[in-house]
C-alpha cells in the first residue's frame, strides 16, 4: 500500500481542517488518480481571493524571516517586547 500524505490543510489556499483527506492506494497510478479527483473537488471550492490570501501570507512569511535574519524586528514583536519590559508599580498598574 502506498500512503497518501499531505502537508495538512494549512498548506493549501483557502482550505479548512474538515477538508483534510488521506488514504492509501495499492499502486502509484491509483494514488495519483485518487489525488487528481480530490484536487478537482478541492479547486472547485476555491476562489481567486483564496489563492491571493495564500500568496500574501507566503510572501509575508518570507519577508518576516528576511527581517529576522537581518536582526530587525516587526512592529508586533517590538510592541510585545516593550510591554514585557514595562515595569509595574506596587499597585499593579503602569508606572506614572
Amino acid at each position: 500500500m502506498i500512503p497518501m500524505l499531505g502537508n495538512g490543510p494549512a498548506a493549501s489556499p483557502g482550505s479548512h481542517p474538515r477538508e483534510h483527506a488521506d488514504g492509501t492506494a495499492a499502486t502509484f497510478d491509483e494514488a495519483r488518480a485518487d489525488f487528481e479527483k480530490a484536487w478537482r473537488v478541492f479547486l472547485s471550492k476555491r476562489t481567486e481571493v483564496d489563492f491571493q490570501k495564500w500568496r500574501d501570507q507566503r510572501d509575508w512569511t518570507v519577508e518576516k524571516y528576511r527581517r529576522f535574519d537581518r536582526g530587525e524586528r516587526t512592529a508586533a514583536i517590538s510592541r510585545r517586547i516593550a510591554l514585557s519590559k514595562t515595569e509595574f508599580n506596587g499597585s499593579g498598574g503602569l508606572p506614572t
